[in-house]
C-alpha cells in the first residue's frame, strides 16, 4: 500500500533566490557570516560557492570573526579611520584568496612590503600613506593592478616616474602629489589608461600637452593644474573624452572655445575659470551635454541665454554668476530635473 502526502508543500527557496537575499544585504557581512550561515545547510552552502563580501573596518585589531573559516569568501576590504596595521592584519589578507580589493587610505604605519606579496589584488587605495618614494617604488612592483589610487602621498616628479611603468593600469587617481610636466610625461606611456584623476598638482599647459597623448582616455579630472588656454586646447584634442573636470584652471574664454570643440564629451564640470558671457556662449554649442557646471565663471544674461539653449541638459550648476533674474529665468525655463543657481547675485 502506498501511501501519499498530498498535503505536503515544499517552501524551501531555491539557490538563486537565497543568493538575491543575500545580495540584498549589501556589506552587512557580519550579519551573512554570524545568522545566515546559521538558517540551514543550504544557506550555508550558497555564501559558500557564491558569496563576495566586502567589509570596512574602524578598528586597527583583527576582527574576531575573521577567524571563523569565511576568510576566503572576502574580494573587497577597507579601513577607515586606521592609522597602523599589525602584521597580523597581512596575515589574514594572505588568506583571503578572493580579495582583489583593498582600500588603505591614511594609514601612516605600514608595511607596504607586505602588500606586494598580495598577488591576487587588482584594486588598491593608499591615499595619503607615504612620501617615501622608495615606497611608492614597491607599489610599482604590483604589476597585475588595473586601479590604483595613489592621491595625497607628496612623492613629486620621482613618484610620477614610477607610476609611469604601470602601463597595466585603466584606473589612476594621483591627486595631490606635487606632479609637474616631468612627472605628467612619464604617466603618458599609461596606454590602457580609461580614467585619470590628476587634480591640485602643477602640470601646467606643457604637463597638460603630455596628458593629452592619453588618447585612450575616456574620465579625465585635471583641476587646479594651473593649464591657462593652452593648456586647455591640449586637454580638447583628447578623442575619446566623455567626462571632463577642468575647473580653477584659469582657462579663460579662450580656453571655453577650444574645450568647446569636443562633440564627443557628455558631462563637463569647469567651475571657477573666469570664461564670462564669451566662454559661455561657447559652451552653449555643445549641445550633446547632458551634465554641466559653470560655477564662479562671471557669466551675465548673454551666457545664461546661450546656456539655455542646451536641450540635452539633464543637470546644471550655475552658482555664484551674475546672470540678472532674466537669465535666472531662462535656466529656469529649461525645466531640468536638477538646476542649481542663487538668486542673491541676480538683480
Amino acid at each position: 500500500m502506498t501511501q501519499v502526502n498530498q498535503g505536503y508543500t515544499d517552501h524551501s527557496f531555491s539557490d538563486d533566490v537565497c543568493y538575491e537575499i543575500l545580495s540584498f544585504l549589501g556589506d552587512d557581512w557580519k550579519f551573512v557570516l554570524t545568522k545566515c550561515t546559521l538558517i540551514s545547510k543550504q544557506w550555508l552552502e550558497v555564501i559558500k560557492q557564491r558569496s563576495k563580501l566586502s567589509a570596512c573596518f574602524s578598528n586597527p585589531k583583527v576582527n574576531r570573526v575573521m577567524e571563523k573559516g569565511f576568510l576566503h569568501y572576502f574580494v573587497k576590504i577597507k579601513f577607515k579611520s586606521v592609522y597602523k596595521l599589525n602584521d597580523e592584519w597581512f596575515d589574514v589578507f594572505e588568506k583571503m584568496n578572493q580579495l582583489t580589493e583593498l582600500q588603505i587610505d591614511w594609514v601612516r604605519e605600514i608595511d607596504l612590503k607586505r602588500i606586494v606579496d598580495l598577488k591576487q589584488l587588482t584594486k588598491l587605495s593608499v591615499c595619503s600613506c607615504t612620501e617615501d618614494v622608495e615606497q611608492v617604488k614597491l607599489i610599482g612592483e604590483m604589476k597585475q593592478l588595473t586601479e590604483l589610487k595613489i592621491s595625497s602621498n607628496k612623492f613629486g616628479d620621482e613618484g610620477a616616474k614610477i607610476i609611469g611603468g604601470m602601463t597595466q593600469l585603466t584606473k589612476l587617481e594621483i591627486k595631490s602629489n606635487r606632479i609637474g610636466k616631468l612627472g605628467a610625461k612619464a604617466l603618458c606611456n599609461l596606454k590602457e589608461l580609461k580614467e585619470l584623476r590628476i587634480s591640485e598638482n602643477a602640470l601646467g599647459a606643457s604637463g597638460a600637452k603630455s596628458i593629452s597623448q592619453l588618447k585612450q582616455l575616456t574620465t579625465l579630472t585635471i583641476d587646479y593644474n594651473q593649464l591657462g588656454p593652452e593648456g586647455a586646447k591640449a586637454i580638447s584634442e583628447i578623442p575619446n573624452l566623455t567626462n571632463l573636470s577642468i575647473c580653477s584652471d584659469q582657462i579663460g574664454a579662450a580656453g571655453a572655445k577650444s574645450i568647446s570643440k569636443m562633440k564627443q564629451l557628455l558631462t563637463l564640470s569647469a567651475d571657477g575659470n573666469a570664461i564670462g558671457d564669451k566662454g559661455a556662449k561657447a559652451i552653449g554649442e555643445m549641445k550633446q551635454l547632458t551634465s554641466l557646471h559653470l560655477s564662479f565663471n562671471h557669466i551675465g544674461f548673454e551666457g545664461a541665454k546661450a546656456i539655455s539653449e542646451l536641450k540635452n541638459l539633464r543637470y546644471l550648476n550655475m552658482t555664484t554668476n551674475p546672470l540678472s533674474s532674466e537669465g535666472a529665468q531662462l535656466l529656469q525655463n529649461m525645466k531640468l530635473p536638477k538646476l542649481i543657481i542663487d538668486f542673491k547675485f541676480q538683480n
